[in-house]
């Protein structure tokens, strides 16, 4: 429960306008898929010489989380949802649309 709490909310503080490159998302979801197999106790390990990694989809629904591009596009999707909602929006989409409307009132 505190990584979903806490860690989620500095881990992912500001993702809302990120553009991630694939080697980062990598460094993201290695953190995020070792603290899931942490919480579920489902890291690898050696018997004999042979290293042994439980399936990390079991690891990550025993814990209780989604991959990290989830929870990413999910807090994306909701600022979205919030933009598009605004009247200001439709003002800046439409401005070109009113010639009614003075050019001091579009500036946003």
């Amino acid at each position: 429960m505190f990584y979903k709490v806490v860690e989620h909310a500095v881990l992912l503080h500001g993702c809302e306008s990120w553009v991630l490159m694939d080697k980062v998302w990598k460094v993201l979801e290695s953190f995020h898929n070792r603290a899931a197999g942490r919480i579920a106790r489902k890291m690898p390990y050696k018997v004999r010489e042979e290293s042994i990694c439980p399936p990390l989809e079991e690891a990550r629904e025993d814990a209780g989380v989604h991959t990290i591009q989830h929870h990413v596009e999910k807090r994306q999707n909701r600022v979205a949802i919030h933009v598009a909602a605004r009247p200001i929006w439709s003002h800046g989409v439409y401005m070109h649309a009113n010639p009614n409307i003075p050019t001091s009132r579009l500036m946003w």
